[in-house]
């Protein structure tokens, strides 16, 4: 009888040579420079006129729109133009491997009337929106929410300044 080991190692190692891996799940996260948008957004269930703003952010563009629960009043849209830099700054802070980490829902958000605030980001193959808190501080997300929420404020005065 031959021995299995020569064949158990062969084995092991074509399998470990495998340039497309068997488990995605175990895959590493895409690059930040495959990242197709960055999307964040408010939302509150006991407001009056606009109770939900959602900003997406793109290599070139970024988009708010406020809207009202039923329609009224109508929506707003914002949208400028997004410089390489600003988009560079941006997708720079993003940990993808703590963000990939995260439970999609942390803390309570919008339970006790205080709103709630999420974070979505496409990276190509893999897409993850993670709901907290609104204002609340989450520490892997921190540098995100510091770049994020000023342009989401910006967007949404000059939409209301334009109303």
């Amino acid at each position: 009888m031959r021995p299995m080991l020569p064949l158990s190692i062969v084995l092991l190692t074509a399998c470990s040579l495998s340039e497309s891996p068997q488990h995605p799940e175990i895959a590493q996260a895409p690059d930040p420079g495959d990242i197709v948008s960055v999307e964040t957004g408010t939302f509150y269930g006991e407001c009056v006129e606009y109770c939900w703003t959602e900003l997406v952010m793109r290599p070139s563009t970024a988009t708010l729109v406020s809207s009202a629960w039923k329609d009224q009043p109508p929506a707003l849209t914002e949208r400028r133009q997004l410089s390489a830099a600003a988009w560079s700054k941006l997708v720079g802070v993003i940990d993808k491997a703590a963000f990939l980490a995260l439970p999609e829902r942390i803390g309570c958000p919008d339970c006790a009337d205080g709103g709630g605030e999420w974070i979505e980001i496409d990276f190509g193959s893999t897409k993850k929106r993670v709901t907290f808190e609104a204002n609340k501080t989450i520490p892997e997300l921190s540098r995100l929410t510091a770049e994020l929420r000023p342009v989401r404020k910006e967007l949404s005065a000059a939409a209301h300044a334009r109303r």
